[in-house]
């Protein structure tokens, strides 16, 4: 409902006015009442309210600077004014300032009121509709700028996500809000959640809702402290109701049940018997060895099945003996799996049953029923070796991340030599300098997905690497001769 002050100097109009109306009929509701412009300011400042009802001459302050006190204090709460016949230079006043309507007390009638009341009620729901747009739009924001924060190892401190806060509407318009993990389908979440709204006619409500490897957070704003949000909740494995209340910091309040929810998930993540798993300030996406990660690759180039598996199984049982978390484990798998279709020359497979997995161990069984794909449908370019390992080892980190950007200062690093020994030895053993080579295997890529796929220009250009269209026309054509739109036509 939306909440009402009344400020009268006289208590026998100010009863008349309460009892005169059915508020929760109009869907209103006094809140408080205050005989004077100073009584009223304190109670604005500490209720916020969305209707107050003055009168224009009141001891201390009367109501025109009532109304320019909370104007100048940067509120638009509504303002109806009470008058007597002789005080239309004040109403005229009063309405250049802002205020609503305004009512003469000596004739004043329950149907002026109801009219009045509809009236503003019409306008606080279109400023509602108008504020919750914009509260969502922040929200979504501040979902995608905390992930990145708490899993991605931004820098700055997490209360501040990005540099932008919460919109004061939030505790304005909603009493509560409830904070849900869970590894379950999105839409059929939101969906049982929206009917449950709808059937309790919440008068105010806002869902916002993010999803990222598979791990859906969902915040229900809420205007009432209700048992069936706590019943909705209870199907999620985390879920926390924080009240919106002055002691509420509603960033780091927050963050912290959502990082909460995110380590909470790990206890069905993982098989029972594992053991719990020390808390820390954020939630980083770990990463296996790279050393790990290119004797998994070698045994698939190689098409030696039994030992990719056998590797693959190591690293989750290290994974899970680790602690690694959720959102890590499912990277790893993401990633692993780009790898095998990158070196298979194939589309991405089962992107969607690895991101949805609900377990660690389902996850390694879709990963290597994956992996079995790719390897009986592989397309294989002949890949080059030298008869020196380190430049063996930086072979095999070209062909396994051509598509992302590799400089020498970094190929310089992975083998610890210098970057003019290590451009010199390169092109002594393979014919040409480590950058032209990666260019000629995303070369090679882009000539295999112009061949047999129905991607874009753009889009492959992107995919094997290059940082936009122009350079990889460029590139491409110095080396077939012709442009990747006239490779593919012919």
């Amino acid at each position: 409902m939306w909440r009402v002050v009344l400020v009268e100097d006289e208590i026998f109009v100010r009863e008349e006015i309460r009892d005169a109306v059915q508020w929760e009929q109009e869907d209103f509701v006094v809140i408080g009442e205050a005989s004077n412009g100073v009584e009223a300011m304190k109670l604005i400042e500490e209720q916020e309210p969305d209707l107050v009802i003055t009168d224009i001459r009141m001891p201390f302050m009367n109501g025109i600077e009532l109304l320019q006190a909370v104007r100048e204090g940067g509120r638009k709460i509504r303002f109806v004014m009470l008058t007597c016949m002789n005080e239309f230079e004040y109403v005229r006043q009063a309405l250049v300032g802002g205020a609503s309507d305004y009512i003469l007390k000596l004739s004043m009638s329950e149907d002026d009121m109801h009219r009045i009341l509809q009236k503003i009620r019409r306008e606080l729901e279109e400023e509602q509709v108008f504020q919750l747009e914009k509260a969502s739009e922040t929200c979504k924001y501040w979902l995608q700028a905390g992930w990145k924060q708490l899993l991605e190892e931004a820098e700055g401190p997490l209360s501040t996500l990005g540099g932008r806060g919460f919109h004061p509407v939030w505790q304005r318009y909603f009493s509560t809000v409830t904070v849900c993990v869970l590894l379950q389908d999105l839409e059929e979440v939101e969906c049982r959640v929206r009917n449950k709204l709808m059937e309790n006619k919440t008068s105010r409500w806002l869902i916002s809702s993010f999803t990222r490897l598979g791990i859906v957070t969902i915040l229900i704003w809420s205007d009432q402290k209700a048992d069936w949000i706590s019943e909705v909740a209870a199907s999620c494995q985390f879920h926390r109701t924080l009240w919106l209340d002055d002691s509420t910091d509603l960033n780091q309040d927050l963050v912290k049940a959502w990082k909460e929810g995110i380590q909470c998930l790990e206890q069905d993540w993982y098989s029972p018997s594992t053991a719990s798993f020390p808390s820390c300030n954020r939630l980083h996406i770990a990463k296996i060895s790279w050393e790990e990660e290119s004797e998994i690759l070698r045994a698939f180039e190689q098409f030696r099945s039994a030992d990719c598996l056998r590797i693959v199984k190591r690293v989750w049982n290290a994974m899970e003996n680790e602690g690694f978390s959720v959102p890590s484990v499912k990277a790893t798998a993401l990633r692993l799996n780009e790898a095998f279709a990158r070196i298979s020359q194939q589309e991405p497979q089962d992107i969607d049953k690895l991101i949805s997995s609900p377990k660690h161990a389902e996850l390694l069984n879709i990963l290597n029923e994956t992996l079995q794909k790719y390897l009986t449908s592989s397309h294989r370019i002949n890949r080059i070796r030298s008869d020196h390992p380190e430049i063996n080892r930086l072979l095999d980190y070209i062909y396994h991340h051509y598509n992302q950007n590799i400089t020498l200062k970094e190929m310089a690093a992975l083998t610890h030599m210098d970057e003019q020994y290590l451009s010199g030895l390169f092109k002594k053993k393979i014919g040409e300098s480590p950058i032209r080579f990666v260019q000629s295997v995303r070369v090679k890529q882009a000539e295999f997905y112009l061949r047999q796929t129905n991607l874009t220009v753009s889009e492959i250009g992107k995919k094997v690497g290059f940082a936009n269209d122009n350079y990889f026309f460029r590139i491409f054509k110095r080396w077939t001769g012709v442009t990747p739109n006239d490779f593919r036509n012919k």
